[in-house]
């Protein structure tokens, strides 16, 4: 089931801004997927990204989460939840959309 939405997770993630300035985004997985691990295969890990910029990304791993979060006053975890829970809201609306269409027919 995971394997059908982790890509599309992240496309939908890629295409919102950086949460520190608005500029363009990659998703940063707040949970670190860890080496050795296949990156093809979905994971858990794969749903706890927040957009950030390359310069906030990686002001965040120079610096680490906490400080990160404190600095520009944004609760990562809390940011994570809200877009996943968005994402999952607006995919229900298409589901029952096309259900309720489909049955029209």
């Amino acid at each position: 089931m995971l394997e059908d939405y982790k890509e599309d997770y992240k496309d939908h993630v890629r295409k919102l801004p950086c949460l520190v300035c608005g500029q363009g985004s990659d998703p940063h997985h707040l949970f670190s997927i860890g080496m050795g691990r296949d990156r093809t295969k979905p994971k858990w890990e794969d749903f706890t990204v927040i957009p950030l910029c390359r310069e906030h990304h990686q002001e965040l791993h120079k610096t680490g989460m906490t400080k990160f979060s404190k600095g520009w006053q944004i609760h990562l975890y809390k940011e994570a939840l809200k877009i996943l829970a968005k994402w999952i809201f607006h995919k229900n609306q298409l589901q029952i959309m096309e259900e309720i269409n489909g049955k029209r027919d």
